[in-house]
């Protein structure tokens, strides 16, 4: 499993939407499931998962959100076509390490760039795309530069 986003399933935590990146491929959090119970870890497991991962979608699209953490675990993802659901897989890793980089860094302004990003997740909702890897490694460099010195 990817590192960033294995730490945030096994933290037990969603990842929130913090910049631009997460609001152009995902809508929202990428959310979190509920623990498994020591009853659920037998026979079944398999199918336990898949109801936690349908659980942690209640009122979200998960077309919208192409990927979830399932807790103490790591993060699943899907998409139209096995080629969608690894690249989702790559964004979803990149962004559990931003979210976990903004938040060492600048912990205290974490709710503002939230903010922010909800903004501009609504103002694009059903326009998400494709983005080349320079798109996004150019909006991680402008968040950056934007909010480096929030406090």
């Amino acid at each position: 499993h990817s590192t960033y986003a294995t730490s945030w399933a096994q933290a037990c935590l969603p990842i929130p939407a913090l910049g631009t990146t997460h609001a152009d491929h995902f809508y929202g959090p990428i959310p979190c499931t509920r623990a498994l119970g020591d009853d659920e870890l037998g026979d079944g497991y398999e199918r336990k998962t898949g109801e936690a991962l349908a659980d942690a979608f209640d009122g979200v699209d998960p077309l919208q959100v192409p990927g979830a953490l399932m807790a103490f675990h790591g993060p699943f993802t899907w998409g139209a076509t096995p080629e969608s659901a690894v690249e989702h897989s790559v964004i979803l890793e990149e962004i559990a390490r931003m979210a976990y980089l903004t938040r060492t860094i600048c912990g205290n302004c974490a709710k503002r760039l939230s903010r922010a990003c909800s903004a501009r997740l609504c103002s694009r909702r059903g326009a998400r795309r494709a983005l080349s890897p320079l798109k996004i490694l150019v909006d991680a460099v402008v968040l950056r530069a934007k909010y480096s010195r929030c406090r």
